[in-house]
């Protein structure tokens, strides 16, 4: 019957089919005109629109699954990237998975596709951290009585909560005492006594936090302590020998004796010494050593005796110091009386005899070697004599200790280890090199002590306190890096020393660092004090680490220390900058925000490596569309770019690629955006001529040359007539102005 009928299977183009009616020899034609075009399907209509979820880190999510009430769905697409842990499923648009990494709140768009159009949703997905449960430590509270210098029992807590990350401890542990943060264990030997102080240790987690108190007390280790002798025989009027404890354990606070000692002997310190006055029968003395840790005490009974008849001295050897007053001798004759008394030699300068009352005593002025004195005591029927022996011990400094000292003396004389004062020990200065003199405290007479104190001695000052690092040439005095350059060498000396051109050694030149620009110090390697040196190279001087090389793109402020991208902005703020500082959001100049580039896996820190997704196919990247300020998924919404670099206006430092930066040009007064409109440099020292001195115009621009030389010649024309008439005929024929015909 001629129908046409079915379903294609295939496109085509306008095709004309021609039909024929045949009934026996009668025949019609018709034709049919057929176009099969693509099926359009109705496009996709998924839901919801928007998804808000909040996940937990490490913790697997419910998948999100979206519901197509529009034509089928060919494809599925999703920008930007899942987070790390999660994926999203091209097939069917489901996310799923474990996130592994927090981050805020991001939008994540969903498209869904088919030839005949898209549908899209949003879904905003925030993933906090895993929220354990808070940790439980015990015992809550815990108190401890230590000795000091006595190690300690650990004291350790049990938690019975979730897993503890950090420890902590306020206020910080008594001195000799460790507190370890890994696992919040004090242990350690105390060095310091102390009453009892509450310490809160803490354990935390970031769910949450549990504290315990310690109170720990520090009593002082009881001392201990013996003597040598047991039972002291002594004589009146003649010395004892010196009787001093031997004190170990914890130090003595106080000494106690009882009963009290005879007239002429006194106790110090657990000391014992004198010249006992009076006789006495064996009596027993307690000696008690107390500190707050306790008491410790020793007896011994001393007996004294009538001398025997004849001379005596309180001593017969002394060691005295130059301009240190002596212990008095006493001398007596027992048995009768004197006449008059003698000594021989006389007695060194300083020192007197008073025959009087029998004293020698005075203060020696100058050294003398062991010497030994006869002293006479005469009467009518009494010639009597004994030999005392005096030693004047040197005293370099005049601090009242003597620069040498062998064995126990009495009076009891202390051996000075620094003999100069100069600060540096008299074995040290033996050892230093170069060698020092211990008896001169400025080796080389610069005027700079050897060591780090001022000295005066006597009265007078000797020098100001250094150290000295050249202390025997006087040409120098200062190494401050201690390379053994000095940083000044004094003229008018002969000296094989070499000025250090880089006293810090911080790899600046002490010339560039001493500039009126410079903002270091040429003898700070670290200028702020932040750990990272002004220079490039890492500075250790004496043996100290002082920081590591930068070089410091910030050397006067401790806040900051790097910029990558050399824009003055630094890429982290350590605490507050003392400058006005603001932190650089984009680290490496490349338009992509650190932020965009962590959450795209790029490097922050390379201006090669950026993010290069392209959302609305503009030519501008995503990250750079958001540093910019324009619509990443809209592709006429472009950022501003004058000279057409791909750097946005508003990051760009020269617009209009002129070689001006757009603060040189608002400056100057010429247009950032005219390449064409730059600033006059008539230097060429890039600083334009506005902001210099006025630069003197060149000799082609001035017209001062050419009207004065008019102006001479006008005058020669009205003068020569007045000399041609004064002339006689002779003197004209020979006047040489012949070229007026010229």
């Amino acid at each position: 019957n001629g129908t046409i009928t079915g379903t294609p299977t295939a496109t085509q183009v306008a095709t004309t089919y021609t039909i024929w009616a045949n009934e026996s020899e009668v025949s019609a034609m018709a034709t049919v005109n057929i176009t099969i075009d693509e099926f359009v399907p109705d496009p996709p209509s998924i839901s919801p629109a928007l998804t808000t979820v909040v996940l937990t880190n490490t913790t697997a999510m419910s998948p999100i699954e979206f519901t197509n009430s529009g034509g089928v769905i060919d494809t599925w697409e999703v920008y930007p990237s899942m987070p790390s842990g999660l994926t999203f499923d091209a097939s069917n648009g489901t996310i799923s998975g474990t996130p592994t990494a927090i981050q805020n709140g991001i939008d994540y768009t969903v498209w869904a596709n088919n030839t005949g159009g898209q549908s899209n949703a949003t879904v905003n997905i925030t993933i906090d951290e895993l929220i354990p449960d808070p940790p439980s430590i015990s015992p809550a509270s815990t108190s401890v009585v230590l000795t000091n210098t006595t190690a300690m029992s650990p004291i350790e807590f049990t938690n019975s909560g979730g897993v503890i990350d950090t420890w902590e401890v306020y206020p910080s542990m008594p001195s000799g005492l460790t507190f370890d943060a890994s696992n919040g264990t004090i242990s350690g030997t105390p060095t310091a006594i102390q009453n009892g102080i509450d310490y809160t240790v803490w354990a935390n987690n970031t769910g949450g936090q549990s504290s315990a108190t310690v109170n720990i007390v520090i009593g002082e280790l009881p001392p201990e302590f013996s003597y040598n002798e047991s039972a002291i025989n002594l004589t009146r009027l003649v010395s004892m020998d010196y009787l001093v404890p031997s004190v170990t354990g914890g130090p003595v606070e106080t000494w106690e004796i009882e009963p009290v000692l005879p007239e002429g002997l006194e106790f110090s310190y657990g000391e014992i010494s004198g010249i006992p006055m009076v006789n006495m029968t064996e009596t027993t003395f307690t000696v008690w050593a107390n500190n707050s840790g306790g008491s410790d005490s020793n007896t011994f009974t001393i007996i004294i005796v009538e001398p025997p008849e004849g001379l005596i001295a309180s001593q017969t050897f002394a060691l005295l110091v130059r301009d240190v007053a002596m212990y008095n001798i006493l001398v007596n004759y027992i048995g009768g009386d004197i006449d008059t008394w003698e000594i021989e030699p006389a007695l060194p300068l300083g020192l007197t005899f008073d025959t009087e009352n029998n004293v020698i005593s005075g203060t020696p002025v100058d050294v003398m070697a062991e010497t030994n004195y006869t002293i006479w005591a005469n009467s009518s029927i009494i010639s009597d004599s004994l030999i005392i022996t005096l030693k004047v011990l040197e005293d370099t400094d005049g601090d009242g200790d003597p620069d040498d000292l062998e064995g126990v003396t009495w009076p009891a004389l202390d051996e000075d280890l620094d003999d100069d004062a100069d600060g540096i020990s008299d074995v040290a200065e033996g050892n230093a090199n170069p060698i020092t003199d211990s008896l001169l405290p400025d080796t080389d007479g610069d005027g700079v002590c050897d060591g780090s104190t001022n000295v005066t001695i006597r009265g007078v000052d000797i020098c100001t306190g250094g150290p000295d690092h050249f202390p025997d040439d006087p040409a120098a005095d200062i190494d401050t890096d201690g390379d053994g350059d000095p940083d000044i060498v004094r003229d008018g000396f002969d000296t094989n020393l070499t000025e250090d051109l880089d006293d810090d050694n911080d790899g600046l030149p002490d010339e560039n660092e001493t500039a009126d620009v410079s903002i270091t110090d040429s003898l700070l390697p670290d200028t702020d004090g932040d750990g990272v040196c002004d220079g490039s190279v890492n500075v250790t001087i004496r043996g100290e680490e002082i920081c590591t090389g930068g070089p410091d793109a910030f050397p006067n402020d401790p806040a900051a220390d790097t910029d990558t991208d050399g824009d003055g902005k630094p890429d982290e703020l350590h605490g507050n900058s003392t400058t006005g500082l603001i932190e650089d959001l984009d680290d490496d100049g490349d338009q992509a925000s650190d932020i965009a580039e962590i959450e795209n896996g790029t490097d922050p820190k390379d201006p090669l490596d950026f993010p290069t997704d392209d959302a609305d196919g503009d030519g501008w990247t995503d990250a750079q569309e958001d540093f910019c300020g324009t619509d990443k998924f809209d592709n006429s919404s472009v950022p501003s770019d004058y000279d057409e670099d791909k750097w946005c206006d508003i990051d760009d430092p020269d617009d209009d690629n002129d070689g001006w930066s757009d603060d040189n040009e608002d400056a100057c007064g010429t247009n950032p955006l005219d390449e064409t409109s730059v600033p006059k440099d008539d230097d060429g020292n890039g600083i334009c001529n506005s902001l210099e001195d006025p630069v003197p115009e060149s000799d082609d621009d001035s017209i001062f040359p050419w009207w004065l030389c008019a102006l001479f010649l006008l005058a020669l024309i009205l003068i020569l007539p007045i000399i041609l008439r004064m002339k006689g005929d002779e003197e004209l024929e020979n006047f040489p102005v012949e070229h007026e015909d010229e």
